[in-house]
């Protein structure tokens, strides 16, 4: 991941502009916005609400603001290099999904893994 991305999603997570949610990388239910940490990583990156991924092998296109979007697609997450396997099942972005919503770890507690795993 390139540091300037890191460091700017690790402030994003502590800067308490973004409501944490689960299982979904964005959800506008009920007049609030709730991010997983991998939705903030979108924000963050800027990613469009709409990414044609025709021409990228078993894709046609991702909506990051739909509603029950889990994670982003494999191309943006090899970019970011979130695709590298940190444990023997996981790669990075299903460990921080699974920080986030199985183990209800805080943003605070995401950015602290991110700075020192990252």
């Amino acid at each position: 991941m390139k540091p300037e991305l890191k460091a700017a999603w690790i402030e994003a997570l502590r800067s308490g502009k973004y409501e944490q949610g689960r299982n979904t990388l964005r959800s506008d239910l009920e007049c609030t916005t709730t991010y997983c940490c991998l939705g903030v990583l979108c924000e963050v990156a800027r990613v469009p609400r709409y990414v044609d991924m025709k021409g990228q092998e078993g894709y046609g296109y991702f909506l990051f603001d739909a509603q029950f979007t889990s994670f982003p697609p494999l191309p943006l997450l090899q970019e970011w290099g979130m695709d590298a396997m940190v444990t023997d099942e996981n790669t990075i972005a299903q460990h921080l999904a699974e920080m986030n919503d199985v183990d209800q770890k805080s943003f605070a507690k995401i950015a602290d893994w991110i700075e020192e795993n990252l």
